[in-house]
């Protein structure tokens, strides 16, 4: 769609509070490559997600597989 994605989380604060945080937005870039460009940028957003796993892990959880084992 040629946008920017904007990258939003959730974190749990003591109680019942809660702090959204918006990321700056992502530009993708357009090389014509199609493939390498998926690759890249899905590369980017893992990257980040990796990011914030690892800031907060007690935060996480997943009910599927998200990686292969």
């Amino acid at each position: 769609y040629d946008c920017p994605v904007l990258p939003a989380r959730i974190l749990r604060l003591n109680g019942a509070r809660f702090r959204v945080c918006v990321e700056p937005p992502i530009y993708f870039r357009k090389t014509g490559d199609r493939q390498g460009d998926l690759l890249a940028a899905m590369t980017q957003v893992n990257l980040m997600l990796e990011g914030w796993i690892r800031q907060y892990p007690e935060q996480w959880l997943w009910l599927h597989r998200r990686w292969p084992e």
